[in-house]
């Protein structure tokens, strides 16, 4: 576990450089309500916030004396399923395949559920309220904070997207 200390370290240090150097970028106009700065400094403040909650848990646990040190032959674990890699890249491919054909609307949910699935999320309930939570999220960031137009895919799919947004 020394090297979660080390670890939170790096990533707190890195994330207040960054972060102090995203208020040196310059103003640009932008057509949604979120500049050019706001965004890298979101997601700055999270990986710094990371970092320290990193760094408590760490040091919470070593001062309860719960770290053991691995050994040799545990440190060499094998992944639960080492196929999942290349189920997640089949999901993405699909998911890439088929934005323009059924749009984000349809597409963004399918993909979530897809994914956790494959990542080995079970539970029928938060199946849904992560896909549905992530993609109401996506939603409003792109098309109002960023002002970028989704992909609305054809025929029925996009008369439906123009329902929605």
């Amino acid at each position: 576990m020394k090297y979660n200390g080390i670890l939170s370290i790096i990533v707190i240090s890195l994330s207040i450089f960054f972060l102090v150097m995203t208020f040196n970028l310059p103003d640009t106009e932008s057509a949604g309500t979120i500049t050019a700065s706001v965004w890298p400094m979101i997601i700055l403040f999270v990986m710094l916030l990371m970092g320290i909650l990193l760094a408590l848990r760490t040091y919470r646990e070593r001062a309860k004396g719960h770290i053991e040190e691995p050994e040799e032959s545990e440190s060499k674990s094998k992944p639960a399923n080492p196929n999942y890699h290349w189920l997640v890249m089949a999901v993405l491919a699909g998911y890439t395949l088929a934005m323009p054909l059924i749009g984000f609307l349809v597409a963004t949910p399918l993909f979530i559920i897809l994914l956790a699935l494959v990542l080995g999320m079970t539970k029928i309930r938060y199946l849904l309220l992560t896909s549905l939570i992530s993609h109401g999220a996506a939603v409003l960031l792109f098309l109002y904070g960023f002002n970028i137009p989704l992909p609305r895919g054809i025929g029925f799919f996009r008369s439906f997207s123009f329902l929605i947004y």
